[in-house]
């Protein structure tokens, strides 16, 4: 059985310099995956999730996801619907969602939708609140494309 499951006792980080709390953020995720050179990776605590930076949550180089044998994550599609896409950005149509701005760690951070009358219209949010509000596996979205 798994020894996670299995565990009885809880331990705590606590990191003194630590914002509020004193208790440290400790985030984890099985794979950063692959994407291109410049886009892989762990993310900035803020990026990821809007919480105050700490000097130990920057992005790192994660070579080892990407080489890690059967990892399903170093390549991915999503795809979200007209629904999801009007809905995220309050128009009645979207012919086209381009990536308009990213993180330092190559994670999204703006994005932009197009309606087919032209119009405009910009979203900007942490790389977790994309990742959730577009149902991806990821924030690290090499691009957009219709079917």
């Amino acid at each position: 059985m798994n020894a996670t499951v299995q565990a009885t006792t809880v331990s705590v980080l606590r990191e003194p310099a630590a914002i509020g709390s004193g208790f440290a953020e400790t985030p984890y995720f099985a794979s950063s995956g692959k994407g291109t050179s410049t886009l892989t990776g762990t993310a900035n605590n803020s990026d990821a999730f809007g919480t105050a930076a700490v000097p130990y949550l920057v992005h790192k180089p994660d070579p080892y996801s990407a080489a890690a044998p059967g990892n399903p994550y170093v390549s991915w599609s999503d795809s979200i619907t007209q629904v999801q896409a009007q809905r995220i950005f309050g128009l009645s149509a979207v012919r086209s969602i381009a990536v308009t701005s990213r993180f330092s760690s190559g994670q999204l951070h703006t994005v932009t939708a197009t309606a087919p009358n032209g119009a405009r219209v910009a979203r900007t949010k942490t790389a977790e609140g994309w990742r959730t509000a577009l149902g991806l596996t990821g924030s690290w979205v090499v691009s957009f494309r219709g079917r």
